[in-house]
Formats: structure tokens, sequence, C-alpha cells
């Protein structure tokens, strides 16, 4: 499942992660997390793609 992928992957990552996500402006791992939670009870889905230079992509991080 996506959600369980960002929880065990991404946000598993540095604070400092910088992330892409296709959909917003540039933000880190850091920012994010604290919010996550609060985020999938509202019942929000996850963009699960995005384009950086033209290219599609899943889950754009920066490390």
């Amino acid at each position: 499942m996506i959600i369980d992928s960002i929880r065990d992957r991404l946000l598993t990552l540095p604070p400092d992660t910088v992330v892409r996500t296709g959909h917003g402006g540039t933000t880190t791992i850091g920012d994010e997390a604290p919010h996550f939670e609060e985020w999938v009870s509202r019942g929000h889905q996850p963009v699960t793609s995005c384009k950086i230079a033209g290219k599609k992509c899943h889950f754009c991080v920066e490390c």
C-alpha cells in the first residue's frame, strides 16, 4: 500500500532530505513527517507520480 511505503521508506529518511512532490513546492522529510498521520486520517491520498525535467517519476527524493 502506498501509505505504508511512505511511512516505512520515506519517513525513515533523514529529516533534512529534500522532497520534490510534483504537486507543490519543495519540502523536507522533517517538515512533512509530523503531519503525516493527520493527513492520512483526513482521507488524503498521496500523488503517486510527478515529472522532473519532463520525465515521469515516482516519489522524487533528493538526499
